[in-house]
């Protein structure tokens, strides 16, 4: 009786044996299935609004008529009882200081690159790429129309214009040049009337020379008291200028900024890290959060945003565009046509290996429309980079032969552990889409 059992047993594993041999060989012989190999992916969760400034700004008032000459550009930081403009009798007279300005630039430019350690210390090729690269830099400044980093980058490209010539001996010297500017600035001096008054800052801060009238509106905490409307209006608004002073002092280093965006994900909320970055600044400003106010709108939020680290190039506008960054994900990116259940109702996909196919389990960190993250784990029973992922070609024939171990439950539990630690037989199920998110993401690396 027992050698009956016995032999029974013998046979029935034989055959499963038998079974699960040629199912490898005809997968592995079969070799119409479409493929995609695992890459490196990122992804962020990012919005993009215009936000409206809220700050401490101190209005100077203008004292007495004439002409107002700023002799520095929007943006720069004065110590407190500095002068920050000059009035002129006349609008020829600040003509004349803008233009004298122009010469001594130009001036000292020559002068910089006729010494004798530039012009031995250059290569042409060198000074080729700085020229192209300034090209680059002026176009992408005239584009976003920052007109003050646009004149420095002319004036870059000028500067390294005259060093190849003087490399490639198209030109000797600018002695000639240099000594006309000399004569048509001292011309100019001469005839240029003295300011009739300084204009001085009672505080120390970041000076611009235009007022929009919301500067006692617009506090750090007004927030508060703004509804979308307001904010919609001051955005449509964001042009206008006041003649109510020649110009504004911001002080301190705090500033906060307001918006309206699309949070319907509920992706961004209270006391959230973030990233800004701006039109017209080129630095990544970290932020923070602080209250995230729904609007009568399904899903629109006003977001407030703080921040301590004030740079010259935020404080030239009311408004700018910025773009919000919350979170990042890194993974191996694997698209969503090529999800698989196996019979244990893991999520993951068939894997080619060697000449077998294997399911390899998910890890998923983020969901798109039409793909996901797997964490980069290292484990082998999960997905791994350059992984060939079956995308396309597994029929209802080699499901059968892929999920034939599981297809009784009187396995005894060691038959099932192994078959799990090898994943080889492993049932496939319908696709699952889960819930859409609003992230943008990257392109795959």
């Amino acid at each position: 009786m027992n050698s009956i059992i016995v032999k029974i047993l013998v046979f029935v594993l034989a055959l499963f044996m038998l079974i699960t041999i040629g199912s490898q060989i005809y997968l592995s012989l079969k070799n119409d299935y479409k493929t995609e190999t695992a890459v490196s992916y990122s992804t962020v969760d990012k919005v993009s609004f215009n936000g409206v400034f809220l700050r401490n700004e101190h209005v100077i008032a203008k004292t007495g008529g004439g002409a107002i000459s700023y002799p520095y550009p929007d943006g720069s930081k004065f110590a407190k009882n500095s002068v920050v403009a000059y009035v002129y009798r006349s609008e020829s007279d600040t003509e004349c200081e803008k233009k004298i300005e122009e010469l001594e630039a130009e001036l000292a430019s020559l002068k910089k690159i006729t010494g004798p350690g530039t012009i031995a210390a250059a290569k042409p090729e060198g000074v080729s790429e700085l020229i192209k690269q300034r090209y680059r830099d002026s176009v992408y400044y005239a584009t976003k129309g920052d007109y003050s980093k646009l004149s420095d980058e002319r004036q870059k490209l000028s500067e390294y214009m005259n060093i190849m010539s003087l490399v490639t001996e198209k030109e000797s010297d600018f002695d000639s040049t240099i000594s006309a500017l000399e004569t048509e600035i001292a011309k100019l001096k001469a005839s240029l009337n003295p300011p009739v008054s300084e204009i001085i800052t009672d505080y120390a801060g970041y000076f611009v020379s235009n007022v929009d009238g919301y500067e006692d509106i617009l506090t750090p905490d007004s927030y508060e008291d703004l509804t979308a409307e307001d904010i919609k209006k001051i955005i449509s608004n964001s042009n206008n200028t006041s003649s109510s002073g020649v110009g504004k002092i911001i002080d301190g280093y705090s500033w906060r900024l307001v918006g309206i965006i699309d949070n319907s994900a509920k992706l961004y909320n209270e006391g959230m890290k973030v990233s800004l970055t701006f039109n017209s600044c080129q630095d990544t400003i970290s932020a923070t959060i602080i209250d995230v106010i729904p609007t009568e709108n399904a899903g629109e939020s006003i977001v407030v945003i703080e921040s301590d680290k004030l740079v010259s190039g935020l404080v030239r506008h009311r408004v700018e565009r910025v773009e919000m960054v919350a979170n990042r994900y890194d993974g191996v990116y694997v698209p969503r046509e090529a999800v698989r259940f196996n019979a244990l109702g893991e999520k993951g996909v068939y894997v080619k290996l060697g000449q077998g196919i294997v399911f390899k389990k998910l890890d998923v960190v983020y969901e798109g429309d039409n793909y996901l993250l797997s964490a980069n784990s290292g484990d082998p029973e999960y997905v791994l980079l350059y992984d060939d992922i079956i995308v396309d070609g597994i029929s209802k024939k080699d499901e059968a032969y892929i999920g034939i171990l599981y297809a009784s439950d009187d396995v005894p539990d060691e038959t099932e552990e192994t078959t799990t630690e090898t994943t080889v037989a492993l049932t496939v199920g319908e696709t699952t889409k889960p819930e859409e998110t609003t992230a943008t993401s990257e392109q795959p690396t």
